[in-house]
């Protein structure tokens, strides 16, 4: 199956088309392994602006291509010569997370929602590392604001319906699910979470193998519906079918999947 991965963008870009053209053009060439080259490709002499989102795209490109180190060192630079534009930030901030460097990106989203506050991608990005850190309340409330912004993403229900859910809170997670599929009806992966929650397992299950399915596009549900799936399998007592979808979950780069593979080989 071929991954295309979808990345979410502020729809008010900083420099604007030009800015979007050469994070396209170096995500493009980064990713087939010609950045040294770009900058004699580029049909404009580089200013500061240029630099800035030169840095930002490559960094961004280097993320997908797995070389999270070159990727942070692009971002550093980014910082450095626009420090008061919002992008290399959320990159770098995405980059930190991966690599567990959990509190620098804390400050890195924190900096987002000090520069511009109406915008919503500096409280979700803050809310996903503090999930992450099992601050499931904090979580919640920058997920709140995040709302408050953008009333109109299924996505930011979502997160924050799994963020609830670890609260324990699954009225409120089973709403936010709804509410996601109501805006994208199409959503699988909320329509199985909600049937899980509801201990229908076997309906659960029927909807993450849809979102499995769905080989057309990489839109990020696979980890969990892998991880879910094999969830609702162990509820119903199939021990190997959960053991192989928590595997392929961890593939997927879920990586607290690996927890629950230890627990139920311990019961085998």
């Amino acid at each position: 199956m071929t991954k295309i991965f979808i990345l979410e963008r502020s729809k008010d870009m900083s420099f604007g088309g030009q800015k979007i053209m050469v994070l396209v053009v170096f995500m493009i060439f980064v990713l087939l392994g010609c950045d040294q080259g770009v900058g004699k490709i580029l049909p404009f002499q580089k200013s500061g602006e240029a630099l800035y989102t030169e840095k930002c795209g490559s960094g961004l490109a280097k993320y997908i291509r797995g070389n999270y180190e070159g990727a942070l060192q692009d971002l550093h630079e980014g910082v450095e010569l626009c420090p008061e534009d919002t992008e290399a930030y959320l990159w770098r901030g995405l980059v930190r997370r991966h690599l567990g460097n959990y509190a620098d990106a804390l400050q890195d989203y924190s900096k987002v929602i000090e520069l511009e506050p109406e915008k919503a991608n500096g409280y979700s990005g803050r809310a996903e590392v503090k999930h992450y850190l099992k601050d499931y309340l904090g979580a919640v409330q920058d997920y709140d604001r995040a709302i408050e912004i953008d009333s109109k993403s299924s996505n930011l229900y979502y997160a924050r319906g799994l963020a609830k859910n670890d609260f324990k809170d699954y009225t409120g997670a089973v709403q936010d699910f709804n509410k996601a599929v109501e805006l994208n009806p199409k959503d699988n992966l909320c329509r199985g979470l909600v049937s899980y929650i509801l201990k229908d397992y076997d309906g659960a299950i029927s909807f993450f193998d849809k979102t499995i399915q769905d080989e057309d596009i990489y839109d990020g549900n696979e980890p969990y519906a892998y991880f879910w799936r094999g969830q609702a399998k162990y509820m119903l007592g199939d021990k190997m079918g959960a053991l192989n979808d928590l595997s392929s979950a961890g593939e997927w780069g879920k990586k607290d999947a690996y927890e629950h593979i230890q627990k139920i080989q311990e019961e085998l």
